[in-house]
């Protein structure tokens, strides 16, 4: 079976895949992941592919960097930065953002479960709401 190694190898192969069509989803994860985020719940590496494709689309340009990882047994997690210019349309559950031409900086963390020397499930957890600002799509809330 071939594995990539440690959680540092898997989440920075993951964060190649979120970032990149061209990179290899079979080659990080097993073919039953479990991927959840706050606008998507898929499995397998068919239907994760399916679900990239929207932010693919959207941000061609995009990269992800992953910092301060931690590990425990089974699991790790990593802090992780996404950026990219938005010169697609971005769909999501909510419907279609069309192309803003805008930056973004979306901050989160990335957690992941590993079986087999690949990750079985991940769960990202991102300001979703400040790309939005960022995106223009939702006005700066107010200091309160």
């Amino acid at each position: 079976m071939d594995t990539m190694g440690t959680p540092r190898e898997l989440l920075d192969g993951f964060s190649a895949a979120i970032a990149s069509s061209s990179a290899d989803l079979a080659a990080v994860c097993t073919p039953d992941v479990e991927f959840r985020d706050s606008m998507a719940e898929v499995s397998g590496i068919a239907a994760v592919g399916e679900y990239l494709k929207a932010w693919w689309t959207a941000f061609p340009d995009a990269t992800v960097s992953i910092d301060d990882i931690v590990t425990s047994g089974d699991q790790a997690v990593g802090r992780m930065l996404y950026r990219g210019t938005q010169t697609g349309p971005l769909v999501g559950p909510a419907g279609e953002i069309p192309a803003t031409g805008k930056p973004v900086e979306l901050r989160g963390a990335g957690w992941i479960t590993i079986r087999d020397g690949k990750i079985a499930r991940f769960d990202g957890y991102y300001d979703t709401m400040t790309m939005m600002v960022q995106l223009g799509v939702v006005p700066m809330p107010a200091n309160v």
